[in-house]
């Protein structure tokens, strides 16, 4: 049964993955409409833009599992890597299918250049019912803009974030670039964009830490102010681009990305 490579980064698999294709068997002439699971290939570090937590990913699992006892799941998309087929959407249907044992499993084939197949992946993960938090479609963005030469409209619609997000991310890059950093697809977003912008590296907080976080900066900032800060915004956004631009700017991004929302998968 194919398993995820779970030690490579996403750059070593991405190197891995262009070498398989450049030194590998051409596609099938056959178009599959089923595969046996252990046919079936995982490059989670290349197409698997969502990272949710744990509790989330494995209850969205055992919805999914319900389902495929009872009728096939929507088909997964599968794309010739140069060995086998790959699963670029679909990640949490074949845990699914796992789940129950299932064997054979419906497929739709996506021929495509390995670009394309990362656009699609973003595209498909941005709209899969589980939903997808800020930071991963940020993510999901951000190797757009690092590994593909799309618009930035192009990249900003397939992640489903802000096109001002994507020119932020866009000279990030290019900083980055300058300052001669490797493996940018490696980093997140909010990696990159400290080390451009010059900041220190941001603790690695779990989602509960950064919730508690939140909670108690909260209630400083609400014994400080009270409820007045939220009858002068315009006095509160000032405030805030005078404490720090860098974070004003910060603001101004993350609430101008695209609002969340939630589709049939």
């Amino acid at each position: 049964m194919s398993r995820p490579n779970k030690q490579m980064t996403r750059s070593d698999a991405w190197f891995k993955l262009n070498l398989q294709l450049r030194k590998g068997k051409p596609q099938p002439a056959t178009k599959p409409t089923t595969l046996a699971l252990g046919q079936v290939k995982q490059w989670p570090e290349v197409f698997q833009q969502r990272r949710p937590a744990k509790h989330l990913s494995e209850a969205h699992v055992r919805s999914l599992a319900s389902k495929a006892k009872v009728s096939p799941l929507d088909p997964l998309t599968v794309w010739w890597d140069g060995k086998t087929w790959a699963c670029i959407d679909g990640h949490h249907r074949m845990d699914a299918y796992r789940a129950v044992g299932t064997r054979d499993i419906p497929v739709v084939v996506f021929e495509g250049s390995l670009e394309e197949a990362l656009v699609l992946s973003a595209k498909a993960n941005t709209r899969d019912k589980l939903p997808m938090g800020r930071g991963e479609k940020s993510n999901a963005a951000w190797h757009l803009v690092v590994k593909t030469s799309l618009s930035k409209a192009a990249q900003a619609e397939a992640s489903g974030i802000s096109e001002r997000l994507v020119a932020h991310m866009r000279s990030a890059k290019a900083t980055l670039e300058a300052k001669g950093v490797a493996n940018l697809e490696d980093m997140s977003w909010e990696e990159a964009r400290r080390m451009a912008a010059g900041e220190g590296a941001q603790p690695d907080w779990d989602e509960g830490e950064t919730e508690k976080r939140a909670q108690e900066m909260a209630t400083r900032l609400h014994k400080a102010l009270g409820m007045g800060a939220s009858s002068k915004v315009d006095v509160f956004a000032r405030a805030v681009e005078i404490y720090s631009p860098l974070l004003y700017e910060g603001l101004v991004a993350y609430l101008q990305d695209e609002p969340e929302e939630e589709y049939e998968e």
